[in-house]
């Protein structure tokens, strides 16, 4: 059996066995509302002792089945985790196997951040060098959520000693699809590893990551772009706005000479207040249209520009009609693009991509995207959802050369022999000089000396 097909048995059983438990619990109600009767019926309550045993029974040869699936197999090993989630400091959903010695301990479902110090991070890049990877056991510490309700002793517990990577059988990840269900990429390949659809829709996000940036700053791991201290300093003002200093308000908040909170920091703000069930005020909507509506107008000037280069001999208006649904997708997205992180642990140097770069890129070598005289480019062989996980993947590989070019303040370019190379393609990388990413695409046929 296919390790994909495995982990779905496994998961179907195991909502099985959570339906047949939610029956037993209905007939252990049953058994002492009977016993509450006068008379008690007793030929009832024999009937209903028989039911739960024989539902008992079926979960216990359900839980047989699915270990005899667990036998020399494991969803995830340590390693797995790091390369997959931990990396990036994905925020998860971690499901257990129920008859596990972390579901005992923690429940059947965790959710929060894996926890690494700077060595652990070292380690384990180092094993990632190793070929084979190896396919390791072991506890990993876990930095757990307070959604949907803070569990003190479970966390210390979680952050002391870990859960066991075998135990777990199941991942999510949050993090959306810029297209995701916009455009059809029929026929492209998807990167390796599990896609699991999470629901956390209620998850307060924006909490969640200031702990998250904390320890980044704190630990001098990758440093955050402007697009994610927007993010940190809206939350703190959110969530605790006395812990904020007067120089950070002077220096990283206010417009310079003002008291005025900058536009790009009450956008969030705005964001989390609704994420929090909170209305906004009419000032408030209106403030937020106006940003909308300048980075609308901005977006739409960057699309011309691109869509203009790609037909540089046809009207405007002829392109835009024969382009239009691409277009419209474009835009229409665009004012919820932030700038992205690009690099990973490790890295010295940030590497960004803006929306400006990031349209440069796809519109040229994504084949759902391409139009006009674009069409004669490389495109990527990979799902539209998954271009910018290739690209972060083929920054890390090459972020050492990139951290030594910006170290001596001058552009990074991979090229030819240089270039980045994954899954038999190679890959040209463009970066200037302060860690703005300017293009990445693949070609087939480097030079070869």
């Amino acid at each position: 059996m296919q390790d994909k097909a495995r982990v779905d048995t496994m998961n179907q059983n195991y909502l099985l066995i959570e339906v047949l438990e939610s029956i037993i619990e209905r007939v252990d109600r049953e058994i002492e509302e009977n016993s509450k009767v006068i008379p008690k019926d007793e030929s009832k309550e024999q009937e209903l002792l028989v039911r739960k045993v024989n539902f008992e029974n079926n979960i216990k040869v359900i839980l047989e089945y699915i270990n005899s699936l667990k036998e020399g197999f494991m969803a995830f090993s340590v390693v797995e985790l790091y390369a997959m989630f931990g990396k990036n400091d994905s925020f998860l959903t971690v499901k257990f196997h129920h008859n596990s010695e972390s579901a005992q301990k923690y429940g059947k479902e965790i959710m929060g951040v894996i926890s690494y110090n700077r060595r652990n991070r070292e380690d384990l890049e180092k094993l990632l060098k190793q070929n084979p990877i190896p396919k390791n056991d072991g506890y990993v510490k876990f930095e757990l959520s307070d959604y949907p309700e803070p569990d003190i002793e479970k966390k210390e517990q979680l952050l002391r000693n870990g859960f066991l990577a075998s135990d777990v059988f199941e991942v999510g990840s949050i993090g959306g699809d810029f297209f995701k269900n916009e455009i059809k990429d029929t026929g492209k390949k998807d990167l390796p590893g599990y896609k699991v659809e999470v629901d956390l829709s209620d998850f307060k996000a924006y909490k969640a990551m200031i702990n998250l940036y904390s320890r980044r700053i704190k630990d001098e791991l990758y440093p955050l772009i402007d697009s994610e201290w927007n993010s940190y300093y809206a939350s703190r003002i959110f969530y605790y706005r006395e812990s904020i200093s007067k120089e950070e308000w002077e220096s990283k908040i206010y417009e310079p000479g003002t008291q005025t909170i900058r536009p790009d920091i009450r956008e969030v703000i705005y964001n989390i207040k609704e994420d929090e069930g909170q209305k906004l005020s009419e000032q408030e909507i209106a403030d937020l249209q106006s940003i909308y509506a300048s980075r609308y107008k901005m977006n739409k000037a960057l699309l011309q520009k691109e869509f203009r280069k790609a037909a540089p001999r046809k009207k405007w208006n002829d392109i835009l009609k024969d382009n239009w649904s691409i277009f419209r997708v474009l835009w229409q997205k665009s004012v919820m693009f932030s700038t992205i992180n690009m690099s990973t642990f490790g890295a010295k140097h940030s590497v960004y991509l803006d929306f400006e770069r990031y349209l440069h890129i796809m519109v040229r070598h994504c084949s759902e995207l391409q139009i006009e005289e674009f069409k004669q480019k490389e495109t990527f062989k990979y799902k539209l959802t998954d271009v910018v996980k290739l690209m972060r993947s083929l920054i890390g590989q090459v972020q050492s050369q990139i951290d030594k070019r910006l170290d001596e303040g001058i552009e990074f370019k991979a090229h030819d022999l240089r270039a980045s190379y994954y899954d038999d393609e190679y890959y040209q990388i463009h970066i200037d000089k302060n860690g703005r990413l300017l293009s990445i695409y693949p070609y087939k046929k480097p030079y070869e000396e």
